[in-house]
């Protein structure tokens, strides 16, 4: 199995800001109220190539 793989297999997005892939598997409905609604829980699967350094 190799990165592309996993990446179909749990169908993950990209997710630039890391250089990889991610998907949200879990939101709570429970929010804190401060400027902008957060939300207390937020869970992710997150898939990060490795960095090459030149």
């Amino acid at each position: 199995m190799n990165a592309q793989d996993i990446i179909d297999k749990l169908n993950l997005e990209p997710f630039e800001m890391e250089d990889g892939y991610y998907k949200e598997t879990y939101r709570s409905s429970d929010v804190i109220p401060v400027q902008v609604f957060q939300h207390i829980i937020i869970t992710i699967e997150l898939l990060v190539r490795p960095f090459i350094f030149y």
